[in-house]
């Protein structure tokens, strides 16, 4: 059982747990962070900073052996667009032409940070499959996300989504 809350860059889980055993805490490729050994019924604490999309850029240089984002318009004549996300600071989006242009997220109550990349994601993915501008889209991804962690499961309520949908569609 645990309560996750997220806020000014921090990441805060914390509960106890029913059994005696091992909890780990984890970056998105599996590495540990921190663990701890608990007996039943412990409490724990786990806080960390939070990633600013800084690694997701740097990643991109590296596995495309590029120096700068520009470097990796050579690898593709059909690559227009990089989107590099920051977590609960917003989102970067690189266009070929030489534009780069940051939108901050809007601050919501995070109730469980769970599935904010994959809701961002498919909003991006939602606009770009309606033909939006890239602004609009992902104006609609933050606001898709923030739905998202601001549900106590990985997934939102539906009524909500669908609100959103509609006010974008009138646009």
């Amino acid at each position: 059982k645990s309560n996750d809350t997220v806020l000014d860059g921090k990441a805060v889980i914390e509960g106890t747990v029913d059994r005696a055993g091992t909890i780990r805490f984890t970056d998105n490729s599996g590495n540990t962070i921190s663990s701890k050994e608990l007996k039943a019924n412990d409490s724990f604490k786990f806080d960390t900073a939070l990633n600013e999309g800084r690694n997701e850029y740097l990643l991109l240089l590296k596995v495309t052996n590029s120096e700068s984002i520009n470097d990796v318009w050579g690898l593709s004549d059909i690559l227009d667009t990089v989107i590099v996300t920051q977590g609960i600071k917003g989102s970067t989006v690189y266009v070929r032409k030489g534009t780069e242009k940051f939108f901050p997220t809007k601050e919501v109550e995070a109730l469980a940070p769970i599935g904010a990349g994959d809701s961002y994601a498919a909003g991006i993915i939602y606009g770009m499959y309606n033909d939006w501008e890239i602004d609009d889209s992902v104006e609609f991804a933050h606001k898709l996300s923030g739905i998202s962690v601001n549900s106590m499961t990985s997934y939102p309520e539906l009524s909500r989504v669908i609100n959103l949908k509609s006010q974008f569609e009138v646009k």
